[in-house]
Protein backbone atom coordinates (compact mmCIF):
# COMPACT_ATOMS: atom_id res chain seq x y z
CA UNK A 1 0.00 0.00 0.00
CA UNK A 2 2.91 2.32 0.64
CA UNK A 3 4.06 1.87 -2.96
CA UNK A 4 0.61 2.88 -4.24
CA UNK A 5 0.76 6.07 -2.17
CA UNK A 6 4.26 6.81 -3.47
CA UNK A 7 3.12 6.26 -7.07
CA UNK A 8 0.12 8.56 -6.55
CA UNK A 9 2.33 11.21 -4.93
CA UNK A 10 4.82 11.07 -7.80
CA UNK A 11 1.99 11.33 -10.32
CA UNK A 12 0.54 14.34 -8.48
CA UNK A 13 3.93 16.04 -8.16
CA UNK A 14 4.94 15.58 -11.80
CA UNK A 15 1.53 16.50 -13.19
CA UNK A 16 1.24 19.66 -11.11
CA UNK A 17 4.75 20.75 -12.05
CA UNK A 18 3.93 20.55 -15.75
CA UNK A 19 0.52 22.22 -15.84
CA UNK A 20 -1.75 19.19 -15.58
CA UNK A 21 -4.46 18.28 -13.08
CA UNK A 22 -2.48 16.75 -10.21
CA UNK A 23 -5.40 15.06 -8.48
CA UNK A 24 -6.57 13.34 -11.63
CA UNK A 25 -3.13 12.03 -12.48
CA UNK A 26 -2.58 10.87 -8.90
CA UNK A 27 -5.72 8.75 -9.27
CA UNK A 28 -4.57 7.48 -12.68
CA UNK A 29 -1.15 6.39 -11.39
CA UNK A 30 -2.64 4.76 -8.28
CA UNK A 31 -5.26 2.93 -10.36
CA UNK A 32 -2.61 1.77 -12.85
CA UNK A 33 -0.40 0.50 -10.03
CA UNK A 34 -3.25 -1.39 -8.35
CA UNK A 35 -4.67 -2.61 -11.66
CA UNK A 36 -1.38 -4.17 -12.69
CA UNK A 37 -1.13 -5.98 -9.37
CA UNK A 38 -4.69 -7.25 -9.62
CA UNK A 39 -4.17 -8.48 -13.18
CA UNK A 40 -1.00 -10.35 -12.25
CA UNK A 41 -2.68 -11.91 -9.23
CA UNK A 42 -5.77 -12.98 -11.17
CA UNK A 43 -3.66 -14.30 -14.04
CA UNK A 44 -1.42 -16.28 -11.72
CA UNK A 45 -4.46 -17.64 -9.87
CA UNK A 46 -6.09 -18.76 -13.10
CA UNK A 47 -2.86 -20.39 -14.29
CA UNK A 48 -2.38 -22.22 -11.01
CA UNK A 49 -6.04 -23.30 -10.93
CA UNK A 50 -5.64 -24.69 -14.44
CA UNK A 51 -2.43 -26.44 -13.37
CA UNK A 52 -4.16 -28.00 -10.39
CA UNK A 53 -7.02 -29.24 -12.55
CA UNK A 54 -5.09 -30.33 -15.64
CA UNK A 55 -1.68 -31.40 -14.37
CA UNK A 56 -2.64 -32.44 -10.85
CA UNK A 57 -0.42 -29.91 -9.09
CA UNK A 58 -0.67 -29.93 -5.29
CA UNK A 59 -3.45 -27.87 -3.73
CA UNK A 60 -0.87 -25.70 -1.92
CA UNK A 61 0.78 -24.45 -5.11
CA UNK A 62 -0.69 -20.96 -4.80
CA UNK A 63 0.44 -20.57 -1.18
CA UNK A 64 3.88 -21.97 -2.01
CA UNK A 65 4.48 -19.46 -4.82
CA UNK A 66 2.85 -16.44 -3.19
CA UNK A 67 6.11 -14.50 -2.66
CA UNK A 68 7.10 -14.96 -6.31
CA UNK A 69 3.67 -13.82 -7.47
CA UNK A 70 3.88 -10.71 -5.27
CA UNK A 71 7.34 -9.82 -6.55
CA UNK A 72 6.20 -10.21 -10.16
CA UNK A 73 3.12 -8.09 -9.42
CA UNK A 74 5.18 -5.25 -7.93
CA UNK A 75 7.61 -5.32 -10.88
CA UNK A 76 4.67 -5.28 -13.32
CA UNK A 77 3.19 -2.32 -11.45
CA UNK A 78 6.43 -0.36 -11.75
CA UNK A 79 6.60 -1.19 -15.45
CA UNK A 80 3.05 0.12 -15.94
CA UNK A 81 3.47 3.32 -13.90
CA UNK A 82 6.92 4.25 -15.22
CA UNK A 83 5.77 5.28 -18.76
CA UNK A 84 2.94 7.31 -17.23
CA UNK A 85 5.40 9.19 -15.02
CA UNK A 86 7.75 9.72 -17.96
CA UNK A 87 4.88 11.16 -19.99
CA UNK A 88 3.94 13.47 -17.12
CA UNK A 89 7.46 14.92 -17.18
CA UNK A 90 6.70 16.55 -20.53
CA UNK A 91 5.08 20.00 -20.39
CA UNK A 92 1.37 20.11 -21.15
CA UNK A 93 0.21 21.70 -24.39
CA UNK A 94 -2.01 24.63 -23.61
CA UNK A 95 -4.71 26.24 -25.74
CA UNK A 96 -2.94 29.59 -25.38
CA UNK A 97 -0.24 28.61 -27.84
CA UNK A 98 -0.87 30.40 -31.11
CA UNK A 99 0.87 29.83 -34.38
CA UNK A 100 1.78 32.75 -36.62
CA UNK A 101 2.13 30.77 -39.83
CA UNK A 102 0.15 27.89 -41.31
CA UNK A 103 1.87 24.53 -41.53
CA UNK A 104 3.98 23.90 -44.61
CA UNK A 105 2.33 22.11 -47.54
CA UNK A 106 2.88 18.37 -47.84
CA UNK A 107 5.75 17.24 -50.02
CA UNK A 108 5.36 14.24 -52.26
Amino acid sequence: MILVIIAAWLGYKRASANGRNGGLWALVTAAAFLGAQILVGVGAGMFIAFGIAAWEWPETTFEDSLILINVVAVIASFLVVWPILRWLDKPAITADETFTEPPPPPQF
